[in-house]
């Protein structure tokens, strides 16, 4: 379900009960997420509720503070979470560092990490090799 981030909180929930165990992807927006003022930050709650047989994806992970994701990444042992970064949007300048290695340095065994659009001159070649040396 793309543009999982439009729904409410409970409506996330209820769709991974209601689907059990069977294969089930959330894609969130990662620039477009917020905290649901009635029921709290839904992505941190459909990570905690979700099972093995389900995947959290997040695309535009370059977007989302590193005090508000790394946590989640970190909390995400019983899912499949994927990752994915936006190469051509990635900086040098980044306050926090890395923010590419940041997320492997906290990331599960069961979490996938995606960079794309390499080759962007915006971010540097030494920024990359960071991120391979991290990966192993």
């Amino acid at each position: 379900m793309t543009t999982s981030q439009a729904l409410t909180t409970s409506d996330l929930l209820e769709i991974l009960t209601l689907n059990g165990d069977r294969k089930l992807t959330l894609e969130f927006n990662g620039r477009q997420l917020s905290v649901d003022p009635v029921n709290g930050d839904k992505l941190q709650q459909v990570v905690a509720a979700a099972n093995t047989s389900h995947t959290i994806s997040v695309n535009t992970m370059q977007y989302p503070p590193l005090t508000y994701i790394l946590p989640i990444i970190q909390s995400s042992t019983n899912t499949n979470m994927v990752l994915s970064y936006n190469g051509s949007q990635l900086t040098d300048t980044e306050a926090q560092g890395n923010v590419v290695v940041r997320g492997i340095e906290v990331a599960q065994p069961t979490t996938s990490i995606i960079v794309t659009s390499v080759g962007v001159t915006n971010y540097s070649v030494e920024n990359y090799l960071d991120i391979v040396r991290a990966a192993g």
